[in-house]
């Protein structure tokens, strides 16, 4: 053979490396916008999740603010639908996972102690002796950061005699009619109904904390 040969057999079988190379990039190309589609899909899905989990924390928040006024839904709906599809495109934190099991708990925990809250004020502020004791109470919370203690927080502020006046790291200061003693088991029970509204970090299911 030749050394003219011998230098066109090796380029040839360059080329033919070459190409193979190129034939894989291309295949493995193809594959990858084959696969596009189905991510983009579960992508607009997991959005869609999101603004429905959003939703129905403002609805909660707007059910608590105005209770068994219907006619408030008038503005309350297309407020909390477009500040629920609003959030969506903002920049900030994933939104929380809802642990649905845990909805009619924490709604009908939040209906006894309204009721239960608001009677004993009432019985307190038009009884004969003034029976009220106001004060500032330091609750440490063991939810964790992010909506569980936003949703805490607001929870107190909304029963009859206690409002948070101050939120710092785990500490909240609660102001309360009465600051003589039994609060902290009442925020620990809702507490705990709080902490069962949301699914755990890495979760997709199970018992919520604390």
């Amino acid at each position: 053979m030749g050394v003219f040969e011998g230098r066109a057999l090796c380029t040839q079988t360059r080329a033919g490396r070459a190409s193979g190379a190129d034939l894989r990039a291309q295949a493995e190309a193809a594959c990858s916008s084959s696969e596009a589609p189905d991510q983009v899909g579960a992508g607009a899905r997991l959005g869609l999740a999101d603004v429905a989990r959003r939703a129905l924390l403002l609805a909660l928040f707007w059910l608590g603010l105005n209770g068994t006024d219907h006619a408030s839904w008038i503005l309350g709906a297309p407020v909390v639908l477009a500040a629920a599809a609003l959030s969506a495109w903002l920049p900030g934190p994933p939104a929380p996972r809802v642990r649905w099991a845990g909805v009619p708990g924490f709604a009908a925990g939040f209906a006894l102690r309204s009721v239960s809250g608001g009677w004993d004020v009432a019985r307190r502020a038009l009884g004969r002796r003034l029976d009220l004791a106001p004060g500032f109470v330091r609750f440490e919370t063991r939810l964790p950061p992010g909506a569980p203690r936003v949703l805490f927080a607001w929870t107190v502020s909304l029963l009859p005699g206690t409002l948070v006046a101050g939120v710092e790291d785990r500490s909240l200061t609660i102001h309360a009619l009465d600051a003589t003693g039994g609060l902290d088991d009442d925020l620990r029970s809702l507490e705990r109904r709080v902490a069962a509204l949301f699914l755990p970090a890495g979760d997709e299911g199970g018992d919520a904390p604390c």
